[in-house]
């Protein structure tokens, strides 16, 4: 029973510890994923990222990042990411293509059932007291897709 308890107190610590180290990375500044619908991702339905003012202007680099099932039928997916600035609202948009897998079908992200990816959009120059709002919609040919679980935005400071 001793032994038990010390080896819950040890995953504990080693818990509290990686949580803490990984939460402490000051560079990134935004990082989050909205869910899609599970029945299936239709064309129209945008996601919205709304992210308050800076406080510090800076020079940030924009990712994008995806989670998968293994219900997702094709190699890649195309988003179209766009970016507004405000208050200039100033709007940029970039088309991601996304691959999952190399060219003889080996899965490149991580993961067991749902694999995360990550892929690097721009860099951005933000003022302080500016908010950005990102949009992201897929661009398949096929109205509604299944097997994308998640998809996110990760900003951090260069």
């Amino acid at each position: 029973m001793l032994k038990s308890n010390r080896t819950i107190i040890a995953l504990i610590i080693l818990t509290v510890a990686s949580a803490f180290m990984t939460s402490c990375n000051r560079k990134t500044v935004y990082y989050h994923f909205e869910h899609t619908d599970l029945e299936g991702w239709n064309k129209t339905d945008t996601l919205l990222y709304n992210i308050g003012a800076f406080r510090d202007s800076g020079t940030f680099e924009c990712h994008v990042g995806a989670r998968i099932s293994n219900d997702y039928p094709y190699k890649s997916i195309t988003l179209v990411v766009e970016q507004t600035i405000y208050p200039e609202q100033t709007t940029m948009e970039d088309t991601l293509v996304c691959n999952f897998t190399d060219s003889i079908g080996n899965i490149l992200g991580n993961g067991l059932s749902i694999y995360q990816y990550e892929y690097p959009l721009h860099e951005a120059v933000i003022n302080a007291n500016d908010s950005v709002v990102y949009k992201i919609w897929h661009n398949m040919r096929q109205e509604e897709i299944v097997g994308i679980t998640d998809i996110g935005i990760k900003l951090t400071r260069k």
